[in-house]
């Protein structure tokens, strides 16, 4: 299943993108996390991998398996919650105008077991939309006040 949502934002690309993927402010934004740090990195890059923990309490270790400043920023999971077999996203930067960016976040996941897929995956589905929507809302809040203020 995929899940693609998008916002314009109007903040300037190169700073959308480096503060998105920015582990030391992402909680400040981020209302999907209560945990967000890279394991044994300082910055991410491709084969940087990074912990995430959701508020609901289940938690993620992802590889970044593209890394391509200010345009994209891709990770797929290698441990996750039990229900998802596979999942992977991107988060997506285009410059619309000056100081204008269009913000897309896909994500593609597969649950498991697999004989309940028809059933579980719409379910994890409509959740996560909803969950991407807020994230993706609340990102537009933060950098566009904090695109304000500096």
């Amino acid at each position: 299943m995929r899940i693609s949502l998008s916002r314009t934002i109007q903040v300037e690309r190169e700073r959308l993108f480096r503060w998105s993927q920015d582990y030391t402010q992402r909680l400040a934004w981020d209302v999907f996390l209560s945990e967000a740090y890279l394991i044994h990195r300082t910055a991410p890059d491709v084969g940087a991998e990074a912990f995430c923990r959701a508020r609901s309490g289940s938690t993620m270790v992802s590889r970044y398996i593209s890394w391509c400043p200010p345009q994209v920023a891709a990770v797929e999971m290698v441990d996750g919650p039990k229900v998802l077999a596979r999942f992977s996203g991107s988060w997506n930067f285009r410059e619309t105008a000056p100081g204008s960016t269009s913000v897309r976040f896909v994500y593609s996941f597969r649950t498991r077991p697999r004989w309940l897929r028809w059933l579980v995956e719409p379910l994890v589905g409509i959740i996560y939309f909803a969950q991407t929507r807020r994230r993706l809302d609340a990102f537009k809040r933060w950098a566009e006040a904090r695109g304000q203020s500096d």
